[in-house]
Order: C-alpha cells, then sequence, then structure tokens
C-alpha cells in the first residue's frame, strides 16, 4: 500500500514538471513576435543593432570621403589640364621660301590661345619631322607623343590666289588645312581636344579668307576680268578655306565602352563573388588539409573559376557584334587574346588594403580578395571593394593628360592595361600588349606569395591557439 502511494506521488510530481515546462515553452513561445521596437526587454538587443548600424554608416563616410572623393578629382579637372596635351602645329604653307597668309594666320591664333585660361599644349614643329601623312599617324598612334595635328598644307595661300585669277571651279577649299588624331585613343579626351582645335582653325581661316579677299577685292575690284574669274570660282570668295578632318582610329563601336570601362566593374565584382563563396566554402574543409594542400586550394580553385567566368565574359561580346580584328589578321585571334587578358586581369585587379601585420604592404584583387579575407575578414570586403574598384576607374575613364600629378600612379592599375590591351586588339591603337599582361601577371605572381604567406602565417597562429587551448583544458583536469 505504502509503495503504491509512493508511485503515485512521484508520477503527480513528474506530471506537474511536465506542465510547468510545457507552461514555460508556451510563454516562451507567446513572447516571441508580440514586442514593439521600443520594447524596454529588448534594450540590449536593440543596442547591439544600433552599434552595428552606426558602424556600418561611419565606416561608408571614411569610404565616401576616402575612396570617392578619388573618382570626383581624377574627373573635375578636365578643361584646366587641357594645356599637358601636346598638340602640334606644322606650317607648310611655304612659296618660294615665303610665308602664306593662311600658315602666319594659323600660327598667330593658336599661339595667342596659349593666353586664355583653358587651352591645349600647342608646339611647331619643322614639316621635315612629318612630311607626310604617314608619319603623322605613327606619331599620334604608335609613339603617342601628341593627341592632335594642325597642318597648314602646302602652297596653300599660293592655290587659292591661282584659282582665283584663273576661275578655277576646281579648287577644292578643304585641301587648305589639315587636323588629324586619333580618337580611339581616348574618345572623351578626343571629345574635348578636337572641339577645342577646330574652335582655333575656323577663326584663323575665317580671317585669313577675310582678309584675303579684302586685299584681292581692292586691287582688282574695278578688272572685270577678274570680276568674271572670281564668278567662275565663287567658293574662293565665300569659303577660300576650310578644313579636312583625318580620324586615323575612330572610335568606330560604341559598344566597345562595356568592356572598356563599366564592364571591368562587372569583372571586379564577379572576382568579388567568387571570393565570397570560396570563402564560405573553404572552412569544410580546412581543418582537415596540410597547409601545402589548403595554400594549394586557395590558389588553384579562384584561377579555375575565372578561366571559366572570364571566357564566358569575353563571349557576352560575341552578340553584340563586337569585332577583334583590327589588330590581328583575323577575328579568333583577337577574342582568344582578349580572353587571356581578361582571365590575367580577373586574377589581378587593383589593391588590398593595409594589413595588419605588414601596414604598407599591397596586393591586387581576383586572387587579391582572397588575400584581403585572409587579413580583413568577410565583414569588410564591401569596402575593399568600393577601394579597388575607385582606385581603377580613376585611372582608366581619362588619360593622365586630363588629370593632376595624383593620378600618375596608374602604370601600376589593372583597369589601365586591360583598356589599352583591348582598345588595341579592337580598334588597332598603340601595341603595348606585352606590357599589360606582363603587369597584370605580376601582380598575380605577387598575389599568390600574399595568399601564401598570409595562409601559413595564420595557420601557424591558428596551431599555437590550438595548443594553447588543449594545455589549458588539461590543466583544468588536473
Amino acid at each position: 500500500m505504502t509503495r503504491l502511494s509512493h508511485k503515485e506521488s512521484s508520477s503527480d510530481k513528474d506530471q506537474m514538471v511536465d506542465r510547468q515546462d510545457n507552461a514555460t515553452e508556451r510563454a516562451s513561445q507567446s513572447a516571441l513576435y508580440s514586442k514593439g521596437f521600443w520594447s524596454p526587454d529588448l534594450k540590449p538587443l536593440r543596442a547591439t543593432y544600433f552599434k552595428i548600424l552606426s558602424g556600418s554608416v561611419v565606416l561608408t563616410i571614411i569610404a565616401i570621403w576616402s575612396c570617392l572623393q578619388v573618382y570626383w578629382a581624377s574627373i573635375a579637372h578636365e578643361s584646366g589640364r587641357l594645356f599637358q596635351v601636346n598638340s602640334v602645329f606644322v606650317n607648310r604653307d611655304i612659296t618660294n621660301g615665303l610665308n602664306g597668309t593662311l600658315g602666319d594666320t594659323l600660327r598667330t591664333t593658336i599661339f595667342q590661345s596659349l593666353n586664355e585660361k583653358h587651352h591645349l599644349g600647342w608646339t611647331e614643329e619643322p614639316s621635315e619631322k612629318v612630311p607626310t601623312a604617314e608619319s603623322i599617324e605613327e606619331a599620334l598612334v604608335e609613339d603617342e607623343w601628341a593627341w592632335v595635328f594642325v597642318v597648314a598644307e602646302q602652297d596653300a595661300t599660293q592655290n587659292l590666289i591661282t584659282a582665283r585669277e584663273n576661275g578655277d571651279s576646281s579648287y577644292d577649299p578643304m585641301s587648305s588645312v589639315s587636323i588629324y588624331y586619333a580618337e580611339a585613343r581616348n574618345e572623351q579626351a578626343a571629345g574635348i581636344v578636337l572641339p577645342t582645335t577646330q574652335k582655333l582653325v575656323q577663326q584663323a581661316t575665317i580671317q585669313a579668307g577675310t582678309q584675303m579677299l579684302a586685299a584681292y577685292m581692292s586691287q582688282q575690284g574695278g578688272n572685270v576680268t577678274a570680276m568674271e574669274a572670281l564668278t567662275n570660282a565663287p567658293q574662293t570668295a565665300a569659303t577660300p578655306f576650310a578644313t579636312t578632318i583625318n580620324n586615323f582610329r575612330p572610335f568606330d563601336q560604341p559598344v566597345a565602352r562595356a568592356i572598356t570601362l563599366v564592364g571591368l566593374i562587372y569583372l571586379t565584382i564577379l572576382s568579388f563573388i567568387c571570393t565570397m563563396a570560396h570563402s564560405a566554402a573553404r572552412p569544410l574543409l580546412e581543418k582537415h588539409l596540410t597547409l601545402r594542400s589548403y595554400i594549394g586550394m586557395r590558389l588553384l580553385v579562384p584561377l579555375f573559376l575565372y578561366t571559366i567566368l572570364s571566357l564566358f565574359f569575353a563571349m557576352l561580346n560575341l552578340p553584340w557584334d563586337v569585332h577583334f580584328n583590327a589588330h590581328f589578321s583575323n577575328t579568333a585571334k583577337g577574342f582568344f587574346c582578349t580572353y587571356a587578358l581578361l582571365l590575367c586581369g580577373m586574377a589581378a585587379l587593383g589593391m588590398c588594403f593595409e594589413t595588419l601585420a605588414h601596414p604598407l604592404l599591397i596586393s591586387p584583387t581576383g586572387l587579391a580578395t582572397e588575400a584581403i579575407i585572409t587579413v580583413i575578414g568577410p565583414q569588410f570586403m564591401a569596402y575593399a571593394l568600393i577601394a579597388l574598384i575607385i582606385s581603377n576607374v580613376s585611372v582608366a575613364a581619362l588619360p593622365v593628360d586630363l588629370q593632376v600629378w595624383f593620378f600618375r600612379y596608374y602604370p601600376a592599375m589593372v583597369y589601365y592595361h586591360i583598356n589599352r590591351g583591348i582598345r588595341c586588339i579592337i580598334f588597332n591603337t598603340k601595341n603595348e600588349l606585352g606590357f599589360n599582361f606582363g603587369v597584370c601577371l605580376a601582380w598575380v605572381v605577387f598575389s599568390i606569395g600574399t595568399i601564401s604567406a598570409f595562409t601559413a602565417l595564420y595557420r601557424r597562429l591558428d596551431i599555437k591557439k590550438a595548443q594553447k587551448e588543449s594545455e589549458t583544458q588539461g590543466e583544468n583536469k588536473a
């Protein structure tokens, strides 16, 4: 009887405990989704929430003032830096050792413009230095020692005088002055340089034409024969001088903007996505691999991913009719050279932040984002991405001739070299492909060393930490 009562009592206690647990669980569940944002119970969580947000805002503001303003500065001084743009005047308007009116007027107008606030950096070169259009093309495209040439053509003034006297209706005013440039070198710069040059040339040709017509009329105004000749060649009076514009490398594929600048930002983002995905997957194997295997995984897996993605990125240009045969003999060579350059660029895009252990160490992205994430962690990778993009875009959008001295770091930037290399392939601009590939590959090699060093360092620190924890646990058990 006593045993039965004891069993019933134990059963009642168990039931009571179960009821209490169930009540606690129901109370806990009822507490979920039941509080307002300013509930006193959420004060600690709310404080952490605001701390995270405020820290993010502060870091973003720092990024705005330290990174974004770099891009603003890169495009803020276009007009103020025109004097750095080397522009050349060549006077061939010389007859029997005497300068013609057109050549003298052009020279005077062009060099008087140097007194204006915004002007091109004009110099004059003798005709013997660039005697033909081919030599001018070489100077503009291969040597790149000038952005624009203005040429007063051979005997331009004397040709006009002869055409007026003889009533030559075949006289072509556009044979008097020529402007030469290469738009595809940088279409934005050309869009600034060409209108400025045309304005000066138009001013000079109008002035020279008006001056010569006035002199002719004052001398021959009463001469019926001369007036009849002038009537037979009316262009010698209406437009005695005009300009022929020669664009050696036209920017005739507008879709190329997608691959020469904006597309490079997308390439960086794709590299960033690969890095974040690899960062999430690595911990599954990290603790099980030897240092050699782990470093191999960190280096070879991203390179394999870049090989695939850069191929599809290059193929994206084919449906949009981007032509790759301007420099190479056929499209296939140009396409695969572009693919190789994009692959190198994806493996080496930009620079990384200062590191904790080595505050002056830098490395490019692609593989560099692997190095960055080793040091700063994934939570700050977005800020690294901003710096990587801005530092590269700032020197790729405009030529350094239109920028302040700060942007002289451009030879180290990968966007710059991809931009230049692809322009060579698509538009047959200056060939520096060896240099372009060399810089990108140098960054890749440097990144490989950076990743290997960081990985070995952090593996060593992890081992020491694990050993210390093991010793601490052993002491606690003792």
